[in-house]
Parts: C-alpha cells; sequence; structure tokens
C-alpha cells in the first residue's frame, strides 16, 4: 500500500490479469490454471511480494498456486506510476 496507495489489491489484480491474458494469448499452451479451478483470482495482505531494482513491487505466487509446477513460482513486476 506504501507504493500503489489504498487502492492497491485493485491496481495489482487487474495489472495481473493482464500479464496472466497476455502471456496466455503468446503462448499454444495453457501456463496458467483457470479461474475457478486454482487459478489467479486476488491477491490479499499475505501474498508474496518483493521490491525489484526499479523500485516497483514483484507478486510472487509460489510453486503451483496459480499454474502448473513446470512453470516454477510465477512473478509478476506491478508498474509504480
Amino acid at each position: 500500500s506504501d507504493l500503489l496507495g489504498e487502492n492497491y489489491i485493485d491496481i495489482v489484480n487487474k495489472s495481473v490479469k493482464e500479464q496472466i491474458a497476455s502471456q496466455t494469448s503468446a503462448s499454444a499452451d495453457p501456463i496458467y490454471f483457470e479461474k475457478g479451478k486454482g487459478g489467479f483470482e486476488t491477491i490479499n495482505e499475505d501474498t508474496d511480494f518483493y521490491i525489484n531494482e526499479a523500485g516497483n513491487p514483484v507478486i510472487v505466487f509460489a510453486k503451483y498456486e496459480i499454474a502448473a509446477g513446470a512453470y516454477g513460482r510465477p512473478e509478476f513486476e506491478i508498474v509504480v506510476k
């Protein structure tokens, strides 16, 4: 919330969903689980993240949390405007 404001959950959810859609449309094989079947729905205050060198938060999901284990720990950079 310090970097993105009080609506950080909405901001992050929108960005993650857009990045998932972009990556999914660029791949012939499904990468992420479908919504309702373990796929991404929302972050919460316990979602892992770190701040990268650019000063942007990077959301990190556990292996198998939103995608098959072969994809490791999916990460999504949220660009701070």
